[in-house]
C-alpha cells in the first residue's frame, strides 16, 4: 500500500514539473504572443528557450565587429540593428522576444509620457537597496555651487597634463576620451568623499538607532555611481567635442560665448555656466544623438492599460531612446543634421511632437544624476574652449559601442592645438 501511495505521489509530482515545465517554455510565451497579436503588435514568432536572443546578438557582434564605414551619426543600423530591423518589418507597435518573454516596444511620446509618469506601475529593474547616498540625495543651487570648485580641480589637472604634452610643439594628438573618463572618475572621487567616513558610514549610529549607511552599502553604491557617473559625462564630452571638430562654425560660437561670459582666463562660475545658451543647445544636441543608454526598460508591478494597450503583470516595455530620437515625424526632416539651434527656445520646444527628448529618463523619477552631468560637462568644456582649438585626428576611427554609456571603441584621438 505504501509503494503505491508513494508512486502515486511521485506521479503527481513529475506530473506537477512537467506542466510548470511546459508552461513556462510553451504555453505561457504562446499565450503572451496570441495577447499582444489580438492588439496588433508584431514580431517574430516564438522560438522556445532563446526566443530572438541568439539572432540579436549575432547581429550586434556583427555590426560592431568593424568601424563605421563613414563618419555618420546615425547609430541604430550599429547599435540596435535587430530593434531597427523589428521596426522596419512590423512598425511601431512590434515585440522583441527576450528568451521566453516578449519585451514590448514603445515609441510614441505621448506614451512614453505616461509611462515615466506611473513610475509606480512601470518599474526600473531593481538595483537593490534604495539609494541613500549622501550626493544623490543633495539638491538645487546650493549643491551645484558646492561642487563646482571640487570639479574645477579635476578638470584644470587634465587641462594641466594636454598643455605639458603640447609644450613647444604647440599641436599635438590626445585621446580625448581617455583623458576625459579619468577627469569624471575624479569629479566623481572628490564630490562623493569630500565628507568624512563618520558622515557617509556611521557604524555606531546603525548599531545603536538603526540608521546611517553600512560600509557594504556604501561600497555598492559607490561602484554604481562612479561607473553611471564617470561614462556619461565622459561620453557626453567625447563626443560632443567629435561633433565640435565636424562642425567647426559651431566651436567658434560656443568659444566666443564663452569668451564674452569668462574671457580667456577667468574661471568659470556657477551663474555664467547657466547663461552659456549656445554651450546648452550644443550639449543637448549631442544628447540627442548620443544619449548615454540607447534605450529603458520598464517592468509592469500589475496588470495595466496604456491608453487603449492592455498589458499584463510582469510584461517589459523598452524605449528605444535612440530610434526616439531620430524619428523625423518627432523632429522633422532634418533629423539626422547637427542642428543645435533646434534646442534654442529650449528642450520643451525643440521637437514637433512634445516629450520626444529623453536622454534621461523623464517624468518624477527622471535621472538624479543628469544636473550633476551637465554642469559638469559645461564647466569642462568651457574651460577647453577658453584654451584650445581641436580637430579630428586622421587616426580617429568612428565605432560607438554601448557598454556603461555609448563609448568610442578605439577612443576619441583629436589634434590641440594652444590659443
Amino acid at each position: 500500500m505504501l509503494i503505491l501511495v508513494s508512486t502515486a505521489l511521485s506521479l503527481i509530482a513529475l506530473t506537477i514539473v512537467a506542466w510548470n515545465f511546459m508552461n513556462f517554455l510553451w504555453l505561457r510565451p504562446r499565450k503572451l504572443e496570441h495577447f499582444l497579436r489580438k492588439q496588433g503588435f508584431g514580431g517574430n514568432s516564438y522560438r522556445p528557450i532563446n526566443g530572438d536572443l541568439a539572432e540579436m546578438n549575432q547581429m550586434t557582434q556583427s555590426a560592431i565587429s568593424k568601424p563605421m564605414s563613414s563618419l555618420s551619426h546615425d547609430l541604430t543600423s550599429r547599435i540596435g540593428p535587430f530593434l531597427q530591423q523589428t521596426v522596419n518589418q512590423h512598425g511601431e507597435n512590434s515585440f522583441v522576444w527576450y528568451g521566453t518573454k516578449p519585451k514590448v516596444n514603445i515609441m510614441k511620446p505621448d506614451l512614453i509620457r505616461e509611462i515615466f509618469t506611473k513610475y509606480d506601475i512601470f518599474r526600473k529593474q531593481s538595483l537593490g537597496t534604495r539609494s541613500r547616498f549622501g550626493l544623490v540625495m543633495r539638491d538645487g543651487e546650493d549643491w551645484a555651487k558646492n561642487m563646482l570648485p571640487l570639479m574645477e580641480v579635476s578638470v584644470d589637472t587634465m587641462l594641466g597634463k594636454w598643455e605639458e604634452m603640447i609644450q613647444a610643439k604647440e599641436v599635438t594628438e590626445v585621446d580625448v576620451y581617455s583623458s576625459l573618463s579619468s577627469m569624471a572618475g575624479d569629479v566623481i572621487a572628490r564630490t562623493a568623499f569630500g565628507s568624512s567616513y563618520e558622515q557617509e558610514s556611521n557604524e555606531k549610529d546603525i548599531e545603536e538607532h538603526g540608521v546611517g549607511i553600512s560600509m557594504e552599502e556604501l561600497i555598492a553604491e559607490c561602484r554604481l555611481f562612479l561607473l553611471a557617473g564617470k561614462d556619461t559625462t565622459a561620453s557626453l564630452l567625447t563626443w560632443t567635442l567629435v561633433l565640435l571638430t565636424q562642425h567647426q562654425d559651431w566651436q567658434t560660437k560656443a568659444r566666443e560665448e564663452v569668451f564674452q561670459h569668462f574671457g580667456k582666463d577667468n574661471v568659470p562660475h556657477f551663474e555664467g555656466l547657466n547663461s552659456l545658451k549656445i554651450v546648452n543647445m550644443i550639449l543637448h544636441e549631442t544628447l540627442r544623438f548620443y544619449p548615454p543608454v540607447p534605450g529603458l526598460s520598464r517592468i509592469i508591478a500589475h496588470d495595466t492599460k496604456l491608453k487603449s494597450i492592455a498589458l499584463l503583470h510582469e510584461m517589459e516595455v523598452n524605449i528605444p531612446t535612440l530610434l526616439v530620437h531620430r524619428d523625423p515625424k518627432n523632429w522633422g526632416d532634418d533629423v539626422n543634421e547637427f542642428n543645435p539651434s533646434r534646442f534654442a527656445k529650449g528642450v520643451s520646444s525643440a521637437a514637433n511632437v512634445p516629450g520626444s527628448f529623453l536622454p534621461f529618463g523623464g517624468g518624477p523619477r527622471v535621472c538624479v544624476g543628469q544636473n550633476f552631468a551637465l554642469i559638469e560637462a559645461k564647466l569642462a568644456l568651457a574651460k577647453i574652449l577658453q584654451r584650445f582649438t581641436f580637430q579630428l585626428s586622421p587616426s580617429y576611427t568612428h565605432a560607438p559601442i554601448p557598454l556603461v554609456g555609448l563609448v568610442p571603441q578605439f577612443g576619441a584621438p583629436l589634434i590641440l592645438n594652444k590659443i
